[in-house]
């Protein structure tokens, strides 16, 4: 009986698969084995992986029912067609196997601010980062590469600061930092001169320049002028350039005047300054009284302003005035023109009257052989675009002295404006005739508003309180009011009653005016405490305190005049032929109305005082709080020489409130006064 071999079939496991996705197969143990079954014998082969005795497994076969035969045929076919296997490979994701470091000892590390560089906008957009680097390339960090570098991070270097920065110059350490745009006093002519040689060597070592010089040809800049000639080949000397005047064009020069017209003192900018020095000393005086400087300016712009827009050239213009100009309808035109080019303007130039658009300048003058010299006004200011002071006098004041001249310590708006547009400064070199002047340092709190007019504009709308004041001020420009006289003959009853019967015609138009203003001012301060800017609340509440107490006058005014046309008061002094109202504390007579609005009126000066001290809204707080608002009569008797004399002794005093009608009065013979001022 002979048998056969049936190769053994080893199940093999996936090892590249999931423990939960191992796939079988079957391969034959003995490959080159072959299996001789004939006929139906090979498909019954299969069904014992053993070895078999071909007899017993046969006979047992033939014998078996036929319903066994079959299902032994059947389970055969199903056991063949499983051993067909089909080997599936699965793609799975491999796993992130990263390289591990090895610890290494806490340290605090220091970071490469050189790798800014390459992070947000500057980073490279197509290079993957090192995070995801780390994750895609297994394992080719290797650990003691990654020690090496944060080893390296850690190292200190030692640099001596002294090897980095070299130390700089006398010149650099003396020299003023970015102070465009402000207003300076520099002491008189000759300091705005060594100001301007400072400017002038900046923009020398910056690059080439050209400056030029414009004169107001005005009788009243004559020695001022003067003064800049003797000095001119200074200035040039502190610029510190070597061969100026010797053909050196690196720092050219021209020179400009203006009155009524724009007359060129060189036709074409020159290195050589000295013919030019003469020239300016024989400019002449230009009598019409105008001074067209922003016209001048266009003119000098149309002749040598391509030194700036084509040559490239460092241009300045340097302004020489003792006004604020007659033309400053042309202001916004010529800043916007100038400073698109960038051509900066300095002024030497007086300071503005404080809130008043007069000032004035002391000249002296020859006429018939006979030697004048006055206070003449000039249109110096204001130093604001708007007006901000209220143009009322002080009612009853005897002694003002020089209340009406106070300094601004700012240069007229147009001028200053367009100095601090154009990037320049304003040198102030002279105050008004007279002036009470006030330190720099604390005005330099108080400095105008000097943006485009469209953004101050808004900035008053933005305000009610500061809206309020403008048109206040705006109302006491058009309509001013006019204070009531205080003195009445008396030299009989009849004409007493006539002269207080005059008086009172205006006491109600005063009334009304005044009422007016307080209503527009009260109606303001609502917003009053929602201002920040220091100027804007010192004239605030000296308005409001000014006009609360003009209320309170006007009031005890028309009371008094009532009270004694109704009953005249009989004189103690045979003597007297006047009365006068003095100002007085005595308010006994008034309403709790007008005795509350005395109150408020103290409250708002006092904190004027207190809160803006060293300024002139101070001391015009001051002044109004030196005079009581109410008032008394006072007899006085004037002789036809105009010598006062009163029963209380106080005729200095009288002297002054009588001052119109003791002018009326005198017969004495005038002093000669010039036929014809000069225009300045």
């Amino acid at each position: 009986m002979s048998s056969t071999y049936v190769p053994k079939q080893t199940p093999v496991f996936d090892e590249a698969a999931d423990d939960q996705d191992q796939i079988v197969t079957f391969e034959n143990a003995e490959e080159d084995s072959s299996i001789s079954i004939q006929g139906d014998e090979a498909a019954d082969s299969a069904l014992e992986p053993e070895l078999v005795s071909s007899g017993g497994f046969l006979t047992s076969l033939h014998e078996a029912p036929a319903w066994a035969v079959s299902l032994v045929v059947h389970l055969a076919i199903l056991l063949a067609l499983g051993s067909i296997t089909h080997v599936t490979q699965m793609v799975l994701t491999p796993d992130i196997i990263s390289t591990p470091v090895p610890e290494i000892e806490e340290q605090t590390y220091k970071f490469d601010s050189t790798i800014q560089d390459e992070l947000g906008n500057n980073s490279q957009m197509n290079e993957i980062s090192p995070s995801l680097q780390a994750a895609t390339l297994t394992g080719e960090a290797e650990p003691q590469e990654i020690e090496r570098r944060l080893e390296e991070s850690q190292l200190e270097v030692e640099i001596q600061v002294s090897d980095l920065a070299t130390q700089p110059s006398r010149d650099e350490l003396t020299e003023v930092m970015e102070t465009k745009g402000t207003t300076e006093h520099t002491g008189g002519t000759e300091g705005a001169m060594d100001r301007l040689a400072f400017e002038i060597s900046n923009a020398v070592q910056d690059h080439e320049t050209l400056v030029v010089w414009l004169f107001d040809a005005s009788l009243s800049v004559k020695e001022r002028r003067d003064k800049i000639a003797d000095r001119f080949h200074n200035i040039y000397e502190q610029v510190g350039l070597k061969g100026v005047g010797d053909g050196n064009d690196r720092l050219l020069t021209a020179a400009a005047t203006f009155g009524e017209k724009t007359t060129f003192l060189i036709d074409e900018p020159t290195s050589n300054i000295g013919p030019l020095t003469d020239k300016i000393r024989e400019i002449p005086a230009d009598e019409s009284g105008k001074e067209m400087v922003f016209t001048a300016l266009e003119d000098v712009s149309r002749k040598w302003g391509d030194y700036r827009t084509k040559r490239r050239r460092n241009v300045m213009y340097i302004v020489v005035t003792d006004e604020r100009g007659d033309d400053f309808d042309k202001m916004e035109s010529v800043i916007a023109n100038l400073s698109r080019v960038g051509i900066r303007v300095h002024c030497v130039g007086n300071a503005a009257v404080f809130g008043k658009e007069k000032g004035y300048v002391s000249f002296t003058w020859e006429e018939d052989g006979q030697s004048f010299t006055e206070a003449l006004p000039v249109d110096q200011g204001p130093e604001t675009f708007y007006p901000e002071l209220l143009d009322i006098d002080f009612w009853g004041l005897t002694r003002r002295g020089n209340i009406n001249r106070l300094s601004s310590s700012f240069g007229p708006y147009p001028l200053n404006r367009l100095c601090a547009e154009t990037g320049g400064l304003f040198l102030v070199s002279q105050e008004s005739n007279n002036a009470v002047t006030y330190d720099y340092d604390v005005m330099r709190a108080y400095q105008p508003d000097y943006s485009p007019i469209n953004e101050l504009d808004q900035s008053i709308r933005d305000n009610k309180a500061i809206a309020a004041l403008i048109d206040a001020t705006r109302a006491l420009r058009i309509d001013r009011i006019s204070m009531p006289t205080l003195s009445f003959d008396a030299e009989n009853d009849n004409v007493l009653r006539n002269e207080i019967f005059e008086a009172q015609k205006p006491v109600s138009v005063l009334d009304y005016k005044i009422s007016s203003l307080l209503a527009m001012l009260e109606e303001g301060s609502k917003e009053r405490d929602k201002i920040v800017e220091p100027r804007w609340r010192a004239a605030f509440d000296l308005a409001m305190g000014r006009a609360l107490a003009l209320k309170v006058r006007a009031y005890g005014y028309g009371q008094m005049l009532a009270e004694m046309r109704t009953n005249l008061k009989p004189f103690e002094d045979p003597r007297s032929n006047f009365w006068y109202l003095r100002p007085s504390t005595d308010l006994k007579n008034a309403t709790p109305t007008v005795r509350k609005m005395a109150k408020e009126a103290e409250e708002y000066l006092t904190r004027v005082i207190n809160q803006h001290p060293g300024t002139p809204w101070s001391d015009l707080a001051k002044t109004e709080l030196s005079q009581p608002m109410g008032w008394q009569w006072e007899e006085a008797a004037i002789s036809k020489e105009g010598n006062v004399m009163t029963r209380n002794g106080n005729n200095d005093t009288a002297r002054l409130l009588l001052a119109d009608e003791i002018q009326r009065r005198r017969n004495r013979e005038r002093p000669p006064q010039p036929k014809k001022r000069p225009k300045l």
